[in-house]
């Protein structure tokens, strides 16, 4: 028997239990909550992921994020996933799973993008067959000025904008015109990256990636 407080999602506890098979019956002795959510597992086919810990905290200008499990069945990896609160997840990177295995295994993430203000993460679990199940969100606050610039340049340009200032991991530059109009979205992986805007009227914007946010004249 194993119970979480989320439904269909870990971290899960073991609670144990006496299986009598006659009766179609587990029975849990001990002190436990009765709130939340009741599943149960076979021993020789344990729960994919058996999630007892994650957890962030801040590492100078980045958030640090730890989890463990107690056990893992056909478990391909987790994704690291990032909000600022606006019901966007962007995957941040994937760390690999240890397969099928009892043993307690360890994981490290080390966000060097953090932006300003609250930033939430979860876990998206993957199964080698594709099966996905999510974690708590985890909640930082990252004190302001804590985290690198947003560098744009060159200021002003006619064609091409460079992104810089940022860490590792996926991002989206959204550029946003003096009405609040968002003209232009960007994705991209890598720590600094170009962009065109020379298809954009000329004058003042604004661009933000993930809580950072700078200007620019075009030209």
């Amino acid at each position: 028997m194993f119970r979480s407080e989320f439904e269909n999602t870990p971290p899960y506890e073991r609670l144990g239990g006496l299986v009598d098979a006659s009766a179609n019956t587990v029975t849990v002795t001990g002190e436990f909550s009765l709130n939340g959510y009741f599943t149960l597992g076979d021993g020789n086919a344990p729960l994919p992921v058996e999630l007892v810990a994650f957890t962030g905290q801040l590492e100078g200008s980045a958030v640090r994020l730890n989890w463990a499990t107690a056990s893992e069945k056909n478990n391909k990896g987790f994704e690291v996933q990032r909000s600022v609160g606006d019901d966007q997840w962007f995957t941040l990177g994937f760390v690999a799973g240890h397969g099928s295995t009892s043993q307690r295994n360890a994981y490290a993430y080390r966000d060097a993008n953090a932006p300003e203000g609250k930033a939430y993460y979860r876990l998206r679990q993957i199964d080698n067959d594709g099966t996905e199940s999510f974690s708590p969100v985890v909640t930082i606050a990252v004190p302001a000025g804590n985290s690198p610039a947003l560098v744009l340049s060159p200021v002003p340009t006619p064609d091409v904008l460079n992104i810089s200032g940022l860490g590792s991991g996926a991002h989206v530059a959204e550029v946003y015109d003096m009405m609040g109009k968002r003209v232009l979205t960007h994705s991209f992986k890598d720590q600094t990256t170009s962009v065109s805007v020379a298809n954009l009227p000329s004058g003042l914007y604004v661009v933000q990636v993930q809580g950072k946010k700078s200007k620019f004249v075009k030209q």
